[in-house]
């Protein structure tokens, strides 16, 4: 397909900040979109119909993942969604008359029980698993430290630059947040104990000769920026040795904020550490099942 409609859409969500994140999966989807509109015999927006999406929902239906299994239903229904704010867009840019998608249904998803939160006790033998007197080790500690002391979410945490820390006043400056949003987090005593440490002993024996000008914080064995899937694969390797319970990134920010309401923060100060725009976001994080 032509892409004069693709960069217009492009342009536009640059100018709305979107994360690259984010343009990426678009990008991504609309790609694939292409390609089955293509296969249809499909080679111009403008041909889109309402028949071909309904085609498309049907064959996103049928797609798997890299493990063989079929997507969710909000990953399937992410792909409509996309396609409609791309369709709508190309209206109101008066690249199209009307929209092929604003009659797409998305489909109901599940409702899925609260996953459990794993309880103060359990959260302290997971931080606990590295080896401190490695150099990989400490670094880990760290992290985890940072992660269960203030909350923030993976891609913040990837994208933390040393300039972001203020060691004197004890807080993180998250920048560029969700939705674009800066905001200040305050640090606690013992990650911020592992922090400092880590930044004047650890974090110079990770840095890389070829690339010395680096700022983020944690840093790989090569001594480059972590990607957020590196991280995950890290954080479930040490799960595997701490059985019977599942710890991710996110597990961390859930984990934080359920054990602050439980020793009695205030929920509006847990939802403004978190970054979330609605009180409701904050509520629905706490109201999961404790295990211990």
């Amino acid at each position: 397909m032509p892409a004069e409609f693709r960069q217009v859409h492009l342009t536009h969500l640059v100018s709305l900040q979107r994360a690259p994140e984010t343009i990426q999966w678009y990008t991504t989807l609309l790609d694939r979109f292409e390609g089955f509109a293509a296969a249809q015999g499909i080679d111009r927006w403008e041909d889109v119909t309402p028949a071909l999406l309904l085609a498309y929902q049907g064959w996103v239906a049928d797609l798997h993942d890299r493990w063989g299994r079929l997507h969710t239903v909000a990953v399937r229904n992410t792909h409509l969604i996309v396609l409609r704010s791309f369709f709508a867009y190309l209206c109101q840019a008066g690249c199209l008359q009307a929209s092929p998608a604003s009659e797409l249904t998305l489909a109901r998803e599940p409702r899925r029980l609260p996953k459990p939160v794993p309880s103060v006790r359990q959260m302290e033998r997971f931080i606990a698993l590295p080896d401190i007197r490695t150099v990989l080790g400490f670094r880990d500690r760290v992290i985890m430290e940072v992660f269960y002391s203030t909350g923030i979410r993976l891609a913040e945490l990837i994208n933390l630059r040393v300039e972001d820390i203020d060691m004197d006043h004890w807080f993180l400056m998250i920048r560029n947040g969700k939705g674009r949003k800066d905001r200040v987090v305050p640090l606690g005593r013992v990650a911020g104990w592992f922090l400092k440490a880590y930044l004047s002993t650890i974090r110079g024996r990770l840095r890389c000769r070829t690339k010395p000008d680096t700022r983020h914080v944690f840093l790989t064995s090569r001594g480059g920026r972590y990607s957020g899937r590196s991280l995950q694969e890290r954080l479930e390797w040490y799960g595997e040795r701490l059985p019977g319970i599942h710890i991710s990134p996110h597990t961390f920010r859930h984990a934080f904020a359920t054990h602050m309401v439980q020793n009695h923060a205030n929920i509006r100060h847990v939802q403004e550490m978190l970054g979330h725009a609605k009180l409701e976001t904050t509520q629905r994080y706490i109201e999961l099942t404790i295990v211990d």
